[in-house]
């Protein structure tokens, strides 16, 4: 019993230790394939926005902030429930709301439906900034800088780059048209 008790300790260390040193570690490259070539980036915060009085960010509930105050009234919102196609998702709740410049998708699970977790953060007006002051309208060299780990996206669109969490459920998507940035989208992936 102490062997097993101290096997388990040993691992549980070994394996924090490695978490530890990958989630210092500037970029990491995993797989072969285009699209697990990826540097790993560290959660920092950028996954968010700056707003007037402070920032929202992926996977904030809504309650922790009041969104009409720093954004304003939607121009548009709409709350669905999915149905049973939605696979283990049948029976939760998605709110989109697009102010100027923002499209917000928000998540609550199915026994909720009163408060949700922003899902997806789009710019596509320069009316909001990321943490780091990039949004649309900014050069490439602006948003290079910015984020170094920013890669070309693996597909056929030349005008797509991206940066992504070690597991990849955290992403930040960025569509340049002539070398200015056109969309950005912050994502988090439901698994």
């Amino acid at each position: 019993m102490k062997l097993l008790i101290a096997l388990l300790f040993v691992s549980g260390f070994c394996l924090c230790k490695e978490k530890a040193e990958n989630r210092n570690s500037p970029s990491i490259n995993t797989g072969t394939d285009a699209y697990n070539r990826r540097q790993i980036v560290p959660d920092t915060g950028i996954y968010s926005i700056k707003l007037n009085y402070g920032t929202i960010s992926l996977q904030q509930w809504d309650s922790t902030v009041n969104l009409e105050h720093d954004l304003g009234k939607p121009i548009r919102q709409k709350i669905k429930k999915l149905d049973l196609n939605s696979d283990t998702f049948a029976g939760s709740f998605i709110k989109d709301m697009e102010f100027e410049g923002l499209t917000l998708k928000l998540f609550s699970p199915p026994q909720n439906g009163k408060t949700f977790w922003i899902q997806e953060i789009i710019l596509t007006g320069n009316k909001y900034k990321t943490t780091k002051g990039i949004g649309p309208g900014d050069e490439f060299d602006k948003v290079k800088h910015a984020y170094p780990f920013l890669q070309k996206y693996p597909s056929n669109n030349e005008n797509m780059y991206y940066i992504g969490d070690q597991n990849y459920e955290k992403s930040m998507e960025m569509e340049f048209e002539k070398n200015t940035l056109k969309t950005l989208r912050l994502y988090y992936m439901i698994q």
